[in-house]
């Protein structure tokens, strides 16, 4: 299921989130927006198969993949895609990606100096 937060959605199942390289929950997702009439996102932030299905879609996507999953790489370099980051999704704590977090906020101007 489909679990959505403010703007934020994710696969969920039996109380627990999913990651999955599958761009079915995106499929769902846009379909259900174009069904509702509802504007589609002006810009897409996701992993693996949900930022490669809105790319492929031709929206504004920036995708996280792991180096050894190269689908989102190759979209970025043949111009789907706006950025791939790579990262390592098996980590065990998400505070590992504050210098990457910072880094990013400040290359998009996002960051409070």
């Amino acid at each position: 299921m489909v679990f959505q937060f403010a703007d934020v959605a994710m696969l969920e199942r039996g109380a627990t989130l999913w990651h999955t390289h599958s761009p079915d929950p995106m499929t769902r997702i846009l379909d259900g927006l174009e069904r509702s009439g509802r504007p589609l996102p002006d810009l897409v932030v996701a992993d693996h198969g949900w930022a490669g299905c809105a790319a492929q879609r031709g929206l504004d996507s920036v995708g996280y993949a792991d180096c050894n999953d190269p689908a989102l790489f190759v979209g970025e370099a043949e111009g789907t895609m706006q950025v791939t980051v790579p990262l390592d999704d098996h980590v065990t704590s998400p505070r590992h990606y504050d210098p990457m977090t910072a880094y990013l906020l400040n290359a998009a101007g996002l960051l409070d100096s």
